[in-house]
């Protein structure tokens, strides 16, 4: 941004993390350490404080939801990320995720991008 003259006020930043980053066990998926790693490396690279939009990109049916739900309400909560969402996810599988983030507090998916969008 800072090399085409855009102030960072003036555009919304989006990006995804679940694919595959790297060898390790904690480089694929939604498990926190994953979320943590890939968000500081996703600033890093966009030269940003903050995503405006992080979605899930896929399913992880390894990684608890409950796991997942409070890493992303977490990095809401630091201001890293202003709105979480889902990509790529089943309805009921939505569903579900929305009904444990109303239960425990945590922020919810303000975006779907589903299958057939």
């Amino acid at each position: 941004l800072k090399d085409l003259g855009v102030k960072r006020s003036d555009v919304i930043i989006a990006t995804k993390v679940h694919g595959v980053m790297g060898e390790g066990p904690n480089q694929r998926g939604s498990s926190r350490g994953h979320i943590m790693d890939s968000i500081d490396g996703s600033l890093e690279r966009l030269q940003t404080d903050h995503i405006d939009l992080y979605l899930l990109h896929g399913t992880d049916t390894v990684t608890p939801i409950d796991e997942t739900l409070r890493a992303l309400d977490d990095l809401v909560s630091s201001g890293k990320v202003r709105y979480v969402g889902v990509s790529n996810w089943q309805a009921w599988r939505i569903a579900k995720a929305l009904g444990t983030a109303e239960h425990k507090g945590y922020a919810r998916f303000e975006t779907v991008q589903s299958y057939y969008s």
